[in-house]
């Protein structure tokens, strides 16, 4: 597979499903820069989440909070972890998920390596997250 000057933007789709990438060896002579920093993000979050992904507790198309902001839910006892998609033509910089919240729950940004600090309101947690026009995401709630 040959991906160059931008036509990696498949890729994001199964990032966002969940799924496991089989293109072989990351790094391969006809990968660009861009593939090569998209694939090491999404399998290096798609690792470190391994128990969630490979749940049989999911949710796909969870409802958002932003029309053309779609999201899908990987759930386990331990972490519940939300992939999204930006459908949008433009950025996206307020909230995109309420969740229910968990007293002592921790909330992570996973696709920009950030904890984040939502709005808890009535028992929901507010997520905040920058998602860029036809981009990903990645929400974590980790319980206590």
């Amino acid at each position: 597979m040959t991906t160059r000057a931008g036509n990696w933007w498949l890729f994001k789709f199964p990032f966002f499903n969940g799924e496991v990438y089989r293109i072989g060896v990351p790094g391969l002579p006809g990968m660009d820069e861009p593939s090569r920093a998209f694939l090491q993000r999404a399998v290096g979050i798609q690792c470190a989440h391994r128990e969630a992904f490979a749940s049989r507790n999911v949710r796909p198309l969870a409802p958002t909070e932003v029309a053309g902001v779609f999201a899908n839910q990987f759930a386990t006892a331990r972490e519940i972890v939300w992939t999204l998609y930006n459908a949008n033509g433009r950025s996206v910089h307020k909230p995109v998920l309420r969740v229910r919240h968990v007293e002592g729950a921790r909330y992570h940004d996973a696709w920009n390596g950030q904890p984040l600090t939502p709005e808890i309101r009535d028992g929901h947690a507010l997520v905040s997250l920058d998602l860029p026009p036809k981009g990903v995401g990645c929400l974590v709630q980790r319980l206590p």
